[in-house]
């Protein structure tokens, strides 16, 4: 009985191990998210000075090419942002699944451990 119990409590702390493991990854994956988010917005910032230090030196009127730039900016922009929310979300529920497995299987070792004590303060 009591390597029973020894057994359910190292496979605990392995689940707890897991776990940890596991929202690594998921925080590994959402740093990698926003940091390739933040690298395309200053990719578009770049492309924005350059464009607008060209249509500063124009000596014509430019107001539709200002236009032009500014809705491709700003069109580009949500694109990156709605997909980096996506990714976001599905990391968020990965994380709330992974949460979920790690609850019902520490509650299921906790069940068992409380039995195995039960059963071994019965049999003395």
């Amino acid at each position: 009985m009591k390597q029973d119990i020894a057994k359910k409590e190292k496979e605990m702390e392995e689940l707890y191990s897991e776990l940890q493991r596991e929202r690594l990854k998921i925080d590994k994956e959402r740093d990698i998210i926003l940091s390739k988010k933040k690298a395309f917005s200053d990719m578009l910032q770049e492309e924005y000075e350059m464009a607008t230090a060209i249509l500063r030196k124009q000596e014509r009127d430019t107001s539709i090419e200002w236009q032009a730039l500014n809705q491709y900016i700003e069109s580009y922009d949500v694109l990156a942002e709605e997909a980096s929310s996506e990714e976001l979300k599905n990391l968020d529920l990965k994380d709330e699944k992974v949460l979920e497995t790690f609850s019902k299987q520490r509650r299921r070792l906790e069940w068992e451990i409380e039995d195995s004590y039960c059963r071994l303060r019965d049999s003395k």
